[in-house]
């Protein structure tokens, strides 16, 4: 489902609308909010992605950008229900053109520009992860938070981490699934590492780390 409570255009005609063929230089969105339920992949594994549906739409609608502004993202799994991904105050300009042309995943991604995460999180039974303050750098492959916390194993394992920056190798495709989704290095300016083992905590505190 998507709810969008203020949408704005800018530089529509509407000769052209009438004509059923309309340039639009931006279409920006306030708040939007989207919850996805996945689960549905093609046979091979992958995301299936219909390119097909969005060449359709390009005789008709050209759109030079979408910028959202502070968006709320879920994703939730059809078939592990407790499984939660989702994004708070997102902000990012779309390259219209460019996500219309894309045949997959990744394509589409690539297209994004200024991404901005205030709050990202990702919940499941085993593993809660809460990262703030994040950018995404997407033809560098590389994500920078300024703050995570996370708890494994029924907070056995707990880590508060600051100035946090994530690289992958060139070769990374996090949507091909038959590609090795590799991170050359996670680079963390300081931060707490709490470990239950028996019962007894033990710290590990690292400043201006790298791992």
């Amino acid at each position: 489902t998507l709810v969008i409570p203020a949408l704005s255009f800018k530089g529509i005609s509407l000769q052209d609308l009438m004509d059923k063929k309309a340039y639009i230089r931006e279409i920006k969105m306030e708040n939007p909010e989207l919850n996805i339920i996945s689960g549905i992949k093609a046979s091979d594994g992958k995301l299936n992605i219909n390119a097909n549906t969005f060449r359709e739409i390009r005789p008709y609608v050209d759109v030079d950008r979408v910028i959202l502004n502070d968006a709320k993202v879920t994703i939730r799994s059809r078939r592990d229900t407790e499984n939660i991904i989702g994004t708070e105050k997102f902000s990012a300009i779309i390259l219209s053109r460019s996500a219309l042309a894309a045949n997959d995943a990744e394509g589409i991604l690539s297209s994004f520009t200024n991404v901005n995460m205030d709050h990202l999180f990702f919940i499941s039974p085993r593993l809660q992860i809460e990262m703030f303050g994040g950018s995404i750098d997407y033809s560098g492959k590389a994500v920078h938070f300024e703050h995570i916390e996370g708890a494994i194993n029924d907070r056995k394992i707990i880590a508060q981490l600051n100035d946090v920056t994530i690289h992958g190798t060139p070769d990374l495709r996090p949507f091909k699934k038959d590609e090795t989704r590799h991170i050359s290095k996670v680079r963390v300016g300081s931060g707490n590492l709490d470990i239950t083992i028996n019962e007894n905590p033990a710290t590990d505190k690292n400043e201006n780390g790298e791992l």
